[in-house]
Formats: C-alpha cells, sequence, structure tokens
C-alpha cells in the first residue's frame, strides 16, 4: 500500500526524521536500517544485523511538546492501517518512534489498533484533508529510548 508523500512535509521535517535515526543507530548495533521505498507508508525498514531478516517496519514523528503533555499519542489510522497491512504482508511487525521535547520514545503498534479512535486533527492551517480518524496510543505504552 503507497501513500503520496504528505503535501506539508519540509525539508526540515526530513532532517529532523535523519537526527532521530542517528540517535535510533547510536542506541544498537544489533540493527540495521533502510530508507524505505519512495511513497512508502512508513519511514525505514529495521534489519536484524546478524542475519540481514527484515525484523519491523519503522515510521518516526517529531513533536514539539514534552511527552507528558497529553496522555496519548495521536496517529492517522488510515496511515497504521497501511502500515499493518504492509507489515503484516511481510511477517513483521511496526515500530513508531517520536521525538518529542524530552526525549526519544517507541512503541511497538498492536496489530488490531485497540486503541480509542475518534475524528481528530490539526485546525491551524484551514485544510479540511488535516481532520481524519486517529488513533490515539497511550502515552504509557511508549518506551522512553534516550534524550534529543
Amino acid at each position: 500500500m503507497l501513500n503520496p508523500r504528505p503535501i506539508y512535509e519540509t525539508d526540515a521535517d526530513r532532517e529532523h526524521e535523519n537526527e532521530v535515526l542517528r540517535a535510533i543507530l547510536s542506541l544498537t548495533a544489533n540493527f540495521f536500517f533502510a530508507k524505505a521505498p519512495e511513497l512508502s507508508c512508513y519511514d525505514f525498514e529495521i534489519y536484524v544485523t546478524d542475519t540481514k531478516k527484515l525484523y519491523a517496519l519503522g515510521e518516526i514523528k517529531v513533536r514539539n511538546n514534552s511527552s507528558q503533555k497529553y496522555p496519548d499519542y495521536m496517529i492517522s489510522r488510515a496511515k497504521l492501517l497501511n502500515c499493518l497491512a504492509e507489515a503484516d504482508s511481510l511477517g513483521v511487525h511496526v515500530s513508531l518512534f517520536v521525538r518529542f521535547t524530552d526525549g526519544l520514545f517507541c512503541t511497538k503498534v498492536k496489530p488490531d489498533l485497540p486503541y480509542p479512535s475518534r475524528l481528530a486533527g490539526r485546525y491551524d492551517r484551514q485544510d479540511s484533508r488535516d481532520m481524519e480518524m486517529c488513533v490515539f496510543i497511550p502515552i504509557a505504552e511508549f518506551e522512553f529510548l534516550c534524550p534529543m
């Protein structure tokens, strides 16, 4: 399942994602990462270093608030469903990495999306496409990886 590059993604956004990826790489020698193919619904592929076997699909998000500002992390339901379908077809899981102002956090997305779901999004851009069904993953399900 392919999604076009988000219309609001900037070069700065991609640089922030690269900073997060470099931080993740510095944490482990057990895995290596490959950029996802163009127009993929996820950001990168995670491989086991020793076996070169695909381990997971990774998605990176960068937020300008602390991890404790909200009780949940909001993300597009359609995005997660696309990522989960792709991961299922490959026999792997989806890892969601979020850089908050107080550090880098990660969670393994549950394939059945048992999270609360409702219409949500942004209002500041006056773009109706910014409103969609979103899931709300409890912050408690995220593991702190490192300061950023």
